[in-house]
């Protein structure tokens, strides 16, 4: 019997909110004449944004391992650490844009490869090596733009 393949699924919380909001205020306020021909090209994709879909096959991700993916346009690291906690987030570190999928795990963070900016698996800035104490509120602007994700 072929081993079970499973996957991850990350989805834009945003969009989330985004697509029940409209929902809502379409159920709650409905235009006086709805125009049929309103859906454009992106209904389906903003519609899928509200939905899980796979990335990647778990037997592709190791553990301390990580991966580039693309859904929807939109460039996705995945990252699982050590612990097996994983990360979906957009693929660019926010210091320089650098591809993170070419990062890797060090200890319970990913670590950029460029300046070596360091992420935990919430995708909250750990670490930024270039200033001693990094403030606060530099460390909090400087966190990863994550997606929910799981693995079935």
């Amino acid at each position: 019997m072929p081993e079970m393949q499973m996957h991850f699924y990350p989805i834009r919380q945003d969009a989330i909110r985004t697509w029940d909001y409209n929902v809502q205020e379409m159920i709650s306020a409905p235009p006086e004449n709805p125009d049929p021909e309103a859906l454009t090209e992106d209904s389906p994709f903003l519609a899928l944004r509200g939905t899980w879909q796979p990335v990647l096959n778990s037997s592709a991700l190791g553990c301390s391992c990580v991966a580039g993916a693309t859904l929807m346009n939109e460039n996705l690291v995945i990252a699982r650490f050590q612990d097996g906690e994983l990360l979906a987030a957009q693929n660019a570190c926010p210091h320089k844009g650098f591809d993170l999928s070419k990062s890797r795990i060090c200890g319970k963070e990913l670590q950029c490869a460029y300046h070596g900016w360091r992420f935990d698996h919430s995708g909250a800035c750990q670490d930024i090596p270039s200033l001693v104490n990094p403030p606060a509120n530099k460390l909090e602007i400087s966190r990863l733009k994550t997606f929910a994700v799981c693995e079935r």
